[in-house]
């Protein structure tokens, strides 16, 4: 099985790094999951089922931490990408308006 320690799906980037920055809360999994972002439009998830794959976050990132052993983000629309053990940090992709801010691209 091929691992990665970086990729896109769809809307999101995950980006392997060396550690986690301080001030990050540990973020609680939904319905048994890790969700790494939510479809706005069609409702689909970016999400993780292993055990050993925690999230931590604060206002302005999110990273996952895979312990171990390797683990798949799935999403209904895209294919399943597996990544490597390690710390990865999470980013939506932006796109720019005529109001001149960055606004966060729907999936």
């Amino acid at each position: 099985m091929d691992t990665f320690e970086y990729a896109r799906q769809g809307d999101v980037k995950i980006d392997r790094v060396d550690r986690l920055p301080p001030g990050l809360s540990l973020k609680p999994r939904e319905a048994g999951v890790c969700v790494l972002a939510h479809g706005e439009v069609t409702g689909h998830r970016h999400y993780v089922k292993e055990e050993h794959v925690q999230l931590y976050a604060n206002d302005d990132a999110l990273f996952m931490v895979i312990r171990g052993r390797p683990a798949t983000l799935y999403h209904e629309e895209h294919d399943p990408i597996t990544f490597a053990p390690g710390i990865y940090e999470i980013r939506h992709q932006r796109e720019w308006t005529d109001d001149e801010e960055p606004v966060r691209v729907c999936d």
